[in-house]
């Protein structure tokens, strides 16, 4: 798949997912992908924890929103400069709300593994294939809390 065509799965699934809330989609261009966690651990994901992630983030931020700053791609492989911005108003994985105004800016790396789907009606953004991974710097997100 072209490294445009990667970038635009990438920019929907940011608009329709977590800006949107519409989980759904979630099930149409998210794969099974491993994450890399910040104590080296790796963990198999799919569209359902993107779901349970999204909505733990849109209750504890409730005008979370995320923007796109920057995107790199080549051949499978797109990387992401984003901004997450929201007001923390709930509880947000054992933490209080500080009621206060957050900007966040984690880079993502995220490898589209399409071709493992050929001939699925899963167009998944993340191939379940052991090539396939996503690197998520969990310990961007600690900056905030």
């Amino acid at each position: 798949m072209p490294a445009e065509e990667n970038k635009a799965i990438f920019r929907r699934y940011v608009e329709e997912v977590p800006n949107q809330g519409n989980l759904d989609v979630a099930d149409e261009i998210v794969g099974r992908y491993v994450a890399h966690q910040a104590d080296g651990a790796t963990l198999e994901r799919g569209p359902e924890d993107v779901k349970r992630f999204t909505e733990e983030y849109r209750s504890a931020f409730p005008d979370w929103r995320i923007s796109i700053d920057e995107q790199i791609a080549e051949g499978d492989k797109v990387v992401n400069r984003v901004t997450l911005r929201g007001t923390h108003q709930r509880q947000f994985r054992r933490r209080a709300a500080r009621l206060g105004r957050c900007m966040w800016g984690p880079p993502t790396f995220s490898r589209s593994c399409l071709p493992a789907f050929a001939g699925s009606s899963n167009g998944g953004l993340l191939a379940p294939s052991p090539a396939c991974r996503s690197v998520l710097p969990q310990t961007a997100y600690g900056i905030l809390l």
